[in-house]
């Protein structure tokens, strides 16, 4: 029986909404509170970047809850209220609001789901038209601007959200140019040959890619109007989207008690240092059973498959978290697919190659497979990933596969 129980979520994005639905299912009918800082009903953070932007998804199609399934699934969900202290010994959590002012909610199980927030410096706090790309409300004033044509788009990072931001600018018909830092596009995913036909890609669709460079500061009077790299190059800007990746959200967890770092630290069960407190998706760091190691992934699948994981656990059904990350990405007409890891001893093209327009690679770690990145082949990643489930020995693999286009072998 779990009537009486009260489970509190923090966080109403893709983790916090999956465990709450799981929680249901499973017949939990205690009280749960669910408490996010946005005022939006929850929706899904993928399509901001890609079909959100083009138009392709509206606000209602990217929508994880509409108000009557929040009612059907018998939430309190508390929208712009921000957790802002936790007491690990009382087992409160205190939160703050506009409308409400400070409260305490108290819990049995806390659940923290609490994601990251997209980096921006305070050197880009200026001047109007620069933006990040964390929220609706940001992508909706990047659409703004894209729709309006007011170019040209300058995106500073070439990662997974700034490579698909200059993807649709350049769609809409903008001057677009990546500025990044590193030298070349995902540069902390993988290496550069990886990168090459994904940075041709761009090129061909006439996005200009600066790679190696860095921004020293912004010009404009109020609204930006160029943008400075070190090296003194000024490149015209109307628009400047921010694609420095993400924090995870834990700094009003400061003094709780629970171990941080580079997020929520856990155990393989998703169960942070303190007793019935629980961590799940970007902000969580746990450990992998199979590895030993502790990670941390900021990829939708994860932060679901989480979900649905620490619910089973808060029922009691307590074990080992365990998933070989996964995590896509759609640029100009391509889908870049990765499972596994993207870098280890060895990276082999199994087709294709660096200079080819479409590609399979296997990622090897020791004499394991541990990895398989496909671009624009998604029937045999889709194999090869079942493959890759099963932990294989990497010369089996390598033996069988497909191998008419290989590049060899690169570190």
């Amino acid at each position: 029986m779990t009537a009486g129980k009260r489970i509190v979520v923090v966080g109403a994005g893709i983790a916090g909404t999956r465990a709450a639905e799981a929680l249901r299912a499973a017949g939990f009918d205690g009280t749960l509170t669910m408490v996010d800082a946005e005022a939006e009903l929850p929706y899904n953070r993928p399509p901001l970047s890609k079909e959100f932007l083009t138009g392709e998804l509206d606000e209602d199609d990217i929508r994880l809850w509409t108000a009557e399934q929040v009612a059907e699934l018998q939430i309190d969900l508390r929208l712009a209220t921000r957790a802002v202290n936790l007491d690990v010994a009382r087992r409160r959590l205190a939160v703050r609001s506009a409308a409400d002012g400070a409260n305490e909610l108290a819990y049995d199980q806390l659940v923290l789901a609490t994601g990251v927030v997209a980096r921006r410096p305070a050197a880009f706090d200026e001047l109007d038209g620069v933006h990040g790309l964390g929220s609706l409300t940001d992508a909706r004033a990047i659409r703004g601007r894209l729709r309006a044509k007011q170019g040209p788009v300058v995106v500073v990072g070439g990662g997974f959200i700034g490579c698909e931001v200059a993807s649709v600018a350049a769609a809409c018909g903008l001057d677009v140019t990546i500025v990044e830092a590193g030298g070349n596009l995902l540069s902390t995913v993988f290496a550069a040959d990886l990168a090459r036909s994904l940075e041709r890609l761009h090129e061909t669709n006439g996005v200009r890619v600066l790679r190696g460079r860095t921004v020293s500061g912004l010009r404009g009077q109020g609204s930006v109007e160029s943008v400075e790299l070190a090296d003194g190059t000024r490149l015209p800007a109307g628009v400047v989207v921010l694609g420095l990746g993400g924090t995870p959200e834990i700094g009003w967890l400061n003094g709780s008690g629970l171990e941080l770092g580079d997020g929520i630290e856990t155990d393989d069960c998703l169960r942070t240092s303190a007793e019935e407190v629980y961590a799940i998706g970007d902000a969580a760091r746990w450990r992998d059973d199979a590895t030993g190691e502790h990670v941390r992934h900021q990829h939708w699948t994860s932060a679901a498959r989480q979900g649905g994981h620490v619910a089973r656990t808060l029922l009691g059904s307590a074990a080992p978290y365990h998933q070989v990350p996964y995590v896509w990405t759609d640029q100009h007409d391509a889908q870049l697919q990765i499972a596994g890891a993207a870098n280890g001893d060895e990276v082999r093209f199994v087709d294709g190659g660096p200079d080819t327009d479409a590609y399979v690679a296997l990622v090897r770690r020791g004499s394991q497979l541990a990895g398989v990145i496909a671009l624009d082949r998604s029937r045999e990643f889709k194999t090869l990933r079942r493959t890759l489930a099963a932990s294989p020995p990497w010369h089996s693999v390598v033996a069988t596969a497909p191998n008419p286009h290989s590049q060899g072998a690169f570190a």
